[in-house]
């Protein structure tokens, strides 16, 4: 039951955030791609060819940072355990 619940979060937060920061639907599309392979064949089906390297980009640092926050954050807490 969590993970209808996290998507649906993450959506609404990229619905709301998107256009606070002018960026075009499109890329709302993007962000919600689960990775690098994903954003590049949803973008090439879409024609978007401008967007393929940078979502591989991003979504390759979104893993990065991603990894590191999650390694930090276990680290610290099975440290105390």
């Amino acid at each position: 039951m969590k993970l209808p619940c996290q998507v649906s979060f993450q959506l609404n937060v990229d619905i709301q955030t998107i256009p606070c920061l002018g960026s075009p639907k499109a890329f709302l599309l993007l962000l919600t791609c689960a990775g690098p392979s994903t954003v590049a064949g949803m973008a090439a089906a879409k024609g978007w060819t401008s967007s393929i390297v940078p979502g591989i980009l991003t979504s390759t640092l979104g893993y990065a940072i991603g990894s590191f926050l999650g390694i930090g954050m276990g680290h610290t807490f099975f440290k105390s355990a």
